[in-house]
């Protein structure tokens, strides 16, 4: 096995790790899509539809499902594009602004009471190597 695949093994097995010892535990009032595609749009606020399917490699089919159901509760609108209106754009809410706030809070609340279990020379262990992963991955 070269290196490189050594690493592609690794970088497989770290990300359901990650989740598995981090998020496992967190109850979700939208699910995991939902929070993701909330979350996009508020970086990506006014893309169209068509942007978040590549981005979280889902059909459209499936978008369209998860996006009516956060416009239901009010969390997303869609705007036909003033220029093309065959183009629907998402935008987030305030209210879906406060929905991903409060995410953010219990995903770090769960965080900080999982990394209490480390040492301080842990810690300091796993800071130094993701920001040495994130200077690396800048690379890419």
């Amino acid at each position: 096995m070269t290196e490189r695949e050594r690493l592609i093994q690794c970088i497989l097995k770290f990300f359901p790790l990650i989740n598995k010892k981090l998020f496992k535990d967190i109850k979700y009032k939208n699910s995991l899509h939902q929070m993701r595609l909330i979350g996009m749009v508020e970086h990506e606020n006014g893309k169209p539809m068509k942007y978040f399917c590549e981005r979280l490699m889902i059909p459209k089919s499936n978008l369209t499902k998860v996006a009516n159901r956060l416009i239901e509760e009010g969390l997303i609108e869609r705007k036909t594009d003033e220029k093309d209106r065959r183009i629907i754009n998402l935008f987030i809410t305030e209210k879906g602004k406060e929905a991903l706030d409060k995410h953010k809070k219990v995903m770090k609340e769960n965080i900080r009471i999982k990394l209490e279990k480390l040492d301080d020379e842990d810690i300091q262990k796993l800071i130094s190597n993701f920001e040495e992963m994130e200077a690396i991955l800048d690379k890419l």
